[in-house]
């Protein structure tokens, strides 16, 4: 389940007051479809905001560190206000031709499996995500353009799916009339 912008406001704010130095917030994406699994390797396409490339952990237990690419990249909330899904609006920079070369070359039978985004948050002197597990998100739409691609995204969080009642005959007979 993804977490909440308020718990991520919230774990952040703990760790401004906690540290009086300067700390930079470090946006990481994993872009995993079967087709970049199989040029990159099994963690997919790494990026994140950077401006070096970052070397950390996908999660604390792991041992070994990989390497974030840096790009340019803008995270946005989407426009739609009436949803129960976390969406998001990602934009990532075109320069180095790594996601808008991979989108270009898909065909109609590899955009039936959905691209899936994870995102996670790191301090530039911590190696470890700062909330585990990471926000996942699948790739609603992009748009390929010449300077960027833009994705917007969907975590597919559904928090009331268990709200209200289910109406069957066995509880509301006259529900057969």
């Amino acid at each position: 389940m993804p977490v909440s912008n308020l718990a991520i406001e919230s774990a952040l704010k703990r760790y401004w007051t906690s540290n009086t130095y300067d700390v930079m917030i470090v946006n990481a994406f994993q872009i995993e479809h079967p087709d970049f699994v199989a040029e990159q390797g099994a963690n997919g396409y790494l990026l994140c905001d950077y401006g070096k490339d970052f070397y950390a952990r996908l999660k604390s237990t792991d041992s070994s560190t990989v390497p974030f690419l840096a790009t340019s990249l803008d995270l946005k909330a989407s426009q739609i206000e009436n949803s129960t899904n976390t969406r998001l609006v990602l934009t990532i920079s075109s320069i180095n031709g790594i996601v808008y070369t991979l989108l270009r070359k898909m065909n109609a039978q590899d955009r039936k499996t959905p691209i899936s985004v994870t995102h996670r948050i790191y301090i530039d002197d911590d190696i470890n995500p700062k909330i585990e597990p990471p926000t996942k998100f699948v790739v609603l739409d992009a748009t390929v353009g010449l300077t960027s691609v833009t994705m917007n995204l969907s975590s597919f969080n559904m928090p009331n799916r268990r709200a209200g009642e289910y109406y069957t005959t066995d509880r509301f007979p006259s529900l057969l009339l």
